[in-house]
């Protein structure tokens, strides 16, 4: 059997830096009032983020497990369908795991389970993410 083919050159950009192009694009270009520009350009990265996805399981027949791995870090982070929560612990994440990784020289896998653990210690003092809900009375 063959080894699954790795993307390369431009295609490597395209998967890991095309839904970020697309977010700071949209971002700067939308033509929709200034409060509203960040939820347009969310969403577009999102469908970006689906695309290349797609892109990638077609075209290689695999998606990386660390992709899947970080988006659930966010969501647990952030708080299950808190989207202010998701989008502060993805920068959140995103940076830890750069400094850990850039800044001290350790593998990118190690760091991610470095960040896992404080993910966790985080889970275990405040329970309800990042960002709190507001408790609502159905009475």
């Amino acid at each position: 059997m063959s080894q699954p083919q790795e993307p390369q050159g431009a295609s490597k950009l395209l998967i890991d830096l095309g839904p970020l192009l697309v977010f700071f694009l949209v971002n700067f270009l939308a033509p929709v009032p200034a409060f509203m520009k960040i939820f347009v350009a969310t969403g577009a990265f999102m469908v970006a983020m689906v695309a290349a996805m797609l892109f990638s399981a077609i075209r290689y027949h695999r998606i990386s497990p660390l992709l899947w791995f970080s988006g659930i870090m966010v969501v647990i982070l952030g708080g299950l369908g808190q989207i202010p929560g998701a989008i502060i612990g993805g920068i959140l994440i995103g940076t830890t795991n750069n400094v850990i990784t850039k800044a001290y020289g350790i593998d990118e896998i190690i760091a991610k389970v470095i960040v896992l653990l404080m993910i966790v210690a985080f889970i275990m003092v405040r329970p309800s993410g990042l960002v709190k809900t507001s408790e609502r009375s159905y009475d």
